[in-house]
């Protein structure tokens, strides 16, 4: 066994990685790991998008995902790019990443294991566990009658303090949406979101303009969705847009040219979509 990048243990034996802060043996957890796989080539998956698999089950009486990235999942030849690597898979680059945001106390899922098999030179199938945890996608709370406004704006406005922490730690993630927040019911009517998905997001990236351009996205995201569920009219949405929008021209102080690739952002997002406001 040898040490391999920060706060990983690695076993070229089996070819995993661990979270140091895990207690698992290598040979039993890829024994039953393993056994666990034989599931990702079948349809019954928790959910399924283009280049990555993710399926719910147990190891050692825990509840995790399993989520694996083949270029076996997709037709897209975009997506299997994604899997040719020369160093780290996509499931390790996740996996680094996540221990990152928990060593920087963000709400994060806990990332367990990962495992890689190369299915030809320099493709590899990469496979990341992490723990389970209880809680539903935050775009099917804003997306849900059951909630009001004030609800969802809640929700918003935590995830923008989690998008402003994480562009403070210089940590851009170009896919940061509701899909891939977890929304946690606490008591008495409070909650918390959890940070998931994280293989599109880049460590020590110090760009203000990806850090804009996320923003813009990221609200676009938010627009549309309320659009969507009905929960603002198209003139009440624009007064979110400009609200929201404004806050980040303040907070990052932006310029002119600044700001002008915020609007595009925004705007470019929302005509995707299908909506004008």
């Amino acid at each position: 066994m040898e040490e391999k990048y920060d706060k990983i243990k690695y076993d070229s034996k089996t070819n995993i990685f661990i979270n140091q802060n895990a207690n698992y043996q290598f040979q039993e957890i890829r024994d039953e790991l393993f056994a666990r796989l034989e599931f990702l080539q079948g349809s019954q998956f928790h959910t399924q998008r283009r280049h990555r698999k993710v399926i719910k089950t147990e190891l050692q009486d825990e509840e995790v995902y399993i989520k694996s990235y083949s270029p076996t999942h997709t037709d897209n030849f975009g997506d299997k790019l994604k899997n040719i690597t020369l160093f780290k898979s996509t499931a390790l680059k996740e996996f680094e990443i996540l221990l990152r945001l928990e060593e920087l106390q963000l709400p994060v899922v806990k990332p367990l294991i990962v495992v890689e098999r190369e299915v030809i030179p320099l493709v590899k199938e990469s496979i990341i566990v992490t723990l389970g945890c209880p809680g539903i996608e935050a775009r099917e709370v804003i997306a849900s009658e059951e909630y009001d406004f004030d609800f969802k704006r809640k929700i918003m406005e935590q995830a923008c303090d989690y998008l402003f922490r994480l562009h403070s730690f210089d940590i851009v993630d170009s896919d940061y949406k509701f899909r891939n927040l977890l929304f946690v019911e606490l008591e008495a009517e409070q909650f918390k979101l959890v940070l998931i998905d994280k293989e599109r997001a880049k460590i020590n990236c110090q760009s203000k303009l990806l850090k804009i351009k996320g923003w813009g996205k990221f609200i676009a995201n938010w627009i549309n969705m309320l659009v969507n569920s009905s929960s603002l009219n198209n003139k009440l949405a624009k007064d979110e847009l400009n609200y929201y929008r404004n806050k980040v021209i303040n907070n990052l102080s932006v310029n002119f040219l600044e700001e002008k690739l915020l609007n595009y952002s925004i705007h470019r997002k929302l005509k995707v979509e299908g909506i004008v406001v």
